[in-house]
């Protein structure tokens, strides 16, 4: 055991931080802990040998003691770690406890406290319990450019959850595996098209990985020229497929950081008229951005294209007529 002394005290010097040094017989006392004999001296050299192999052992003063500034997380990315995992819908409740009590074992001391304050775990999580396998076999897929197959689940009106399209198997080309909002997405070619579309991986089932190469990138529609996945994902609001086009709106400067958020720094000023600017946005032309329109009330208003603007115009009225006595 002894011989092993020096990663029992790396192991016990990343419990330590700038509030919370150790001194020499502090760390002995905690050596002891292990079974582990050891002298002032040896302790001393151990950490000297620890930070002529590169390890940030700060000394805080002999009576102070020693602390280790390295870290594999800073502070500030174990919180947006964390409140990642605590908003994920995509992972079972199970899961996420389990994966927030990892990310506090690896904090330091006194951060552990801070992360349960700091973040709000509200997130409905997922009940199927194999989307984390679906992640691994999605991956796996990726890597060795193959295609998967799998059923999907999506809810009725009688809010029951149930195979989608009596458990049709889709069979995909995988590309990608990206986080847009609270959800996880696959977006992948089926079989059946010739572009790509998405789905939510939390609603995966019976997932397996073919034999079958996926397809080439110049049999999807979306991959002729360069591709942009960030571009991809702006330009589907609230992830609905459909061939991007411009649209210009007008908007009060009130909800301005939105749409920078959805659209990003790269949506255009066309003019300005006091509280009141147009800008010019590339997006699919779908359900999803109608709703970002309408979910903003008279903050928002579409110019163009005018048959968009009628769209929306109608399902305000057919809104409008569910409230009329």
């Amino acid at each position: 055991m002894a011989k092993g002394k020096i990663i029992y005290v790396l192991d016990i010097l990343k419990n330590t931080d700038e509030e919370h040094a150790l001194t020499i017989a502090e760390i002995g006392d905690k050596l002891r802990l292990y079974g582990i004999e050891a002298e002032r001296k040896s302790i001393s050299s151990d950490i000297q040998t620890l930070i002529d192999c590169g390890y940030a052992v700060i000394s805080a003063g002999k009576r102070e003691g020693y602390y280790l500034a390295d870290r594999d997380f800073d502070d500030y990315e174990l919180i947006m770690m964390y409140a990642a995992v605590s908003r994920a819908k995509f992972i079972t409740d199970k899961d996420g406890k389990a994966l927030l009590k990892k990310l506090r074992k690896i904090a330091p001391p006194g951060m552990g406290k801070i992360l349960n304050e700091t973040v709000a775990d509200g997130a409905i999580k997922t009940d199927n319990i194999v989307a984390k396998y679906a992640i691994d076999m999605i991956i796996r897929a990726i890597k060795d450019n193959r295609k998967l197959s799998f059923r999907y689940y999506e809810y009725g009106t009688d809010a029951v959850k149930r195979l989608r399209r009596d458990g049709h198997t889709y069979i995909v080309s995988p590309f990608y595996i990206v986080w847009v909002g609270e959800e996880l997405l696959l977006i992948a070619n089926p079989d059946s098209h010739s572009n790509l579309t998405h789905f939510k991986v939390a609603m995966l089932t019976s997932v397996e990985i073919s034999d079958k190469p996926r397809k080439r990138r110049s049999e999807i529609a979306e991959f002729t020229g360069r591709f942009d996945l960030g571009k991809y994902v702006r330009e589907r609001v609230n992830m609905y497929s459909g061939d991007a086009i411009q649209f210009t709106l007008r908007c009060h400067s009130s909800i301005v950081s939105e749409l920078i958020s959805t659209f990003g720094h790269n949506a255009v000023s066309r003019s300005s008229d006091g509280d009141w600017l147009a800008i010019t946005v590339r997006v699919a032309d779908n359900e999803g951005i109608y709703r970002f329109v309408m979910q903003y009330g008279d903050s928002i208003e579409i110019l163009t294209p005018v048959a968009a603007r009628e769209a929306v115009k109608g399902k305000l009225a057919a809104a409008l007529a569910l409230y009329e006595i």
